[in-house]
């Protein structure tokens, strides 16, 4: 990428111009998973999952630059000596969708996949024609810890650069076109057995 000093604009090299800037299956994924009981009535579950050196193409950021609504148009950046957040050099790497590496992110990530604490009553708190009873609270996917400036590292898919389904299936995967993200949910259950 070169950028003119006069008007603040990259101009990116030739579309032939290819290079692998990232993997977008990761190195590994593990999950660590934790059960145990306090005061014999509570018991207490958690699961996070560990995503490791991938990438993910971030389509819905270039998306962004289009129409200059991205926060990095608030950012400043250096040229020739010279700071300030240029217009200019922020929309040329809108590039007419085609993909560059500025979009390409780490997406390495930690996340509470799964929380949940259960109490169950025992024989002085139940009534006799129970013969058991138990209240769940539960969460999934109450945090996560990455680099990743998109809503989700795990919101992908497969699609091209313009937003249309690839021609096969991980054709194109990792790539970030406005996929909706893994939603926090809260769960309330009651067990009653008879």
């Amino acid at each position: 990428m070169v950028v003119d000093t006069a008007t603040k604009r990259a101009f990116i090299t030739s579309p032939n111009d290819t290079r692998n800037f990232g993997q977008a299956y990761p190195k590994f994924n593990a999950s660590f998973i934790q059960n145990f009981t306090i005061y014999k009535n509570i018991a207490v579950s958690l699961q996070f999952d560990w995503r490791y050196g991938n990438s993910v193409y971030n389509l819905t950021r270039q998306w962004l630059y289009r129409d200059r609504l991205s926060k990095d148009f608030d950012q400043p950046v250096t040229i020739n000596g010279q700071s300030g957040a240029f217009v200019n050099y922020y929309n040329s790497l809108y590039n007419s969708v085609s993909p560059i590496s500025w979009f390409v992110e780490k997406a390495s990530m930690m996340r509470l996949r799964d929380a949940s604490v259960s109490y169950s009553f025992g024989d002085n708190y139940r009534p006799n024609w129970l013969k058991s009873a138990a209240i769940t609270l539960a969460g999934r996917n109450l945090f996560t810890i990455t680099s990743y400036s998109g809503l989700d590292p795990e919101a992908t898919n497969t699609s091209d650069a313009q937003g249309n389904a690839a021609p096969s299936i991980g054709a194109i995967n990792g790539v970030d076109y406005f996929g909706v993200p893994n939603l926090k949910s809260y769960l309330i259950t009651l067990n009653l057995g008879f």
